[in-house]
Parts: C-alpha cells; sequence; structure tokens
C-alpha cells in the first residue's frame, strides 16, 4: 500500500460504510458496494481527494495549498467539496 493509498483510505472510511477497498491500481482506490456499484478515487499533490475519472475535487485536504510549504506533511483530515456534492 503506498502512502497515497493510505491517505484516500483515511478519507474513504469516514465516508463510505459497508464496502470493499480494490487496490491494484497505483496512488488509486476503487471503491465497490454490495450492488457492485464501484467509483475510483486518487490524490493530488496537496492531499486532496479526487474522482479519478471526472479528476474533480472530492474533497480539500488540511495542508497548506502552496506547494513551498507542504514539505513532508501528509493529511490529517478533509471537508466535502461543495463544487463535488453540491
Amino acid at each position: 500500500m503506498t502512502e497515497t493509498q493510505e491517505d484516500i483510505l483515511r478519507y474513504l472510511i469516514t465516508q463510505f460504510k459497508l464496502c470493499y477497498y480494490d487496490l491494484n491500481e497505483a496512488d488509486k482506490v476503487k471503491v465497490m458496494d454490495q450492488h457492485g456499484a464501484s467509483m475510483t478515487f486518487t490524490s493530488n499533490e496537496f492531499g486532496d481527494i479526487l474522482d479519478a475519472d471526472t479528476e474533480q475535487i472530492v474533497a480539500i485536504s488540511d495542508i497548506p495549498h502552496d506547494i513551498d510549504k507542504i514539505g513532508s506533511r501528509r493529511p490529517t483530515k478533509w471537508e466535502n467539496s461543495i463544487g463535488y456534492f453540491g
């Protein structure tokens, strides 16, 4: 499991209950429900969670969104994006 997948999973387990997670693609996590529906998520350099198919931001991370200030920081929490969830 990559660090990116770890971060994505930490977010996803707060949002998707009773689902299965597939970690077969590098830096992506596929979520599947009991009916077979699925979505794949990835992350950007700021730790935001993205819908891998549309590249829309699903959730915004708590680390600075300034490439010079990130350093080795990893996100610890996310806020759902109003633009994605409406």
